[in-house]
């Protein structure tokens, strides 16, 4: 549909404000989930080309996992750029080329998650952060470390930092 190539190309030129024109070293997922908006599957092709396929999640599901969320700020301002830097640098010497694969490979568990048992969304979330945290060393420190920890023992089953981490929600 045209929407949907509307909203592919503002993604599209997003990313080349952004990446192309501003020399930022980050990714494009936040650009397509903007533009497309609602729960997506978003998939990176290796010849640059990006899939966005809508997550059919029922109501009850949503509302559940809804109430489920928390969103917290860590207080904790960082230029992302510098953690982006060091991640793109270890992917490209090959050393988070596992990691990576790791990660993407929970995507269809997190997807099946949302969709039929929403008990392993926190399991799922949690097992991608302690990978996440492998990808650079100022993903986390120790006050997010202690502030996941704190969660945990109020009885969260995981976490994430939203972006490049280091600090912010």
């Amino acid at each position: 549909s045209s929407n949907r190539n509307s909203k592919y190309n503002l993604a599209k030129a997003a990313c080349d404000v952004e990446i192309n024109r501003c020399k930022k070293p980050i990714g494009k997922q936040d650009q397509f989930a903007v533009s497309f908006g609602g729960m997506n599957e978003i998939q990176f092709n290796s010849d640059g080309e990006v899939e966005v396929s809508p997550i059919k999640i029922s109501t009850n599901n949503l509302n559940i996992l809804e109430e489920n969320l928390m969103l917290f700020d860590t207080n904790i301002k960082r230029k992302s750029s510098h953690i982006l830097e060091e991640q793109q640098e270890k992917y490209e010497n090959r050393e988070n080329l596992e990691l990576t694969k790791k990660m993407v490979q929970l995507r269809k568990p997190f997807k099946r998650a949302l969709t039929e048992n929403l008990d392993d969304v926190g399991l799922i979330l949690n097992e991608a952060w302690e990978t996440k945290k492998q990808l650079a060393s100022k993903i986390t420190n120790s006050e997010i470390d202690e502030l996941y920890k704190k969660g945990l023992s109020l009885g969260a089953v995981g976490g994430k930092i939203c972006g490049a981490g280091g600090g912010g929600f």
